[in-house]
C-alpha cells in the first residue's frame, strides 16, 4: 500500500507540471487500479485527461470525454459525457495495451468532482515473445478531484 501512495504522489507532481492547457482537476481515481490523474479542458464541453497508476504493473492512460448532457438529482447538475480511453501497462516482460469506450457520468461542487466511468473494449496481453491474447474487457472506475 505504501508503494502505491507513493507512486500516486510522484504522480499527482508530474501531472501538475502539464500547464499547456487548462487544467481543470486533479485528483484519484481507482476500478482497474490507482491511478493519480489529471483533467484539461481544451474546449467549452471537450476534456482530456491523464494517469498515471499502478494496477498491478505500472500503467499510464488517457481518454477524451465530450459532454452532451446533463440531469440533476435534488438540483445538483449530473454530467454526461461519452468518450474513449486507451492505456498501457507493463512489467518485466508483460505488456498490456487497453481501448474502451466510455460513458462518463460527473457531478460538480464549488471545489470537488466526483465520476462513475464505466466501459467496454479491448484488451490485448503479451507475456514474453510466445503468449498474446485479445479480450472484449469491461472495465468500472469511479474516482475524485480538486477543481481549480
Amino acid at each position: 500500500m505504501k508503494k502505491i501512495i507513493v507512486v500516486l504522489i510522484v504522480a499527482l507532481v508530474v501531472l501538475t507540471s502539464a500547464s499547456a492547457f487548462k487544467v481543470k482537476s486533479i485528483g484519484v481515481e481507482t476500478g482497474n487500479g490507482y491511478y493519480a490523474s489529471l483533467d484539461m479542458e481544451i474546449i467549452k464541453n471537450l476534456e482530456v485527461y491523464a494517469r498515471v497508476g499502478y494496477n498491478g504493473m505500472f500503467a499510464t492512460s488517457g481518454g477524451i470525454n465530450y459532454k452532451v448532457s446533463e440531469f440533476k438529482i435534488n438540483g445538483t447538475p449530473v454530467y454526461i459525457k461519452p468518450g474513449a480511453q486507451t492505456g498501457v501497462a507493463f512489467r518485466d516482460s508483460v505488456f498490456n495495451l487497453t481501448v474502451f469506450g466510455t460513458i462518463d457520468f460527473s457531478f460538480e461542487t464549488s471545489k470537488l468532482s466526483a465520476f462513475v466511468r464505466p466501459g467496454c473494449g479491448l484488451n490485448h496481453v503479451k507475456v514474453g515473445t510466445d503468449y498474446v491474447t485479445n479480450d472484449f474487457d469491461f472495465i468500472l472506475e469511479a474516482g475524485v478531484a480538486y477543481l481549480f
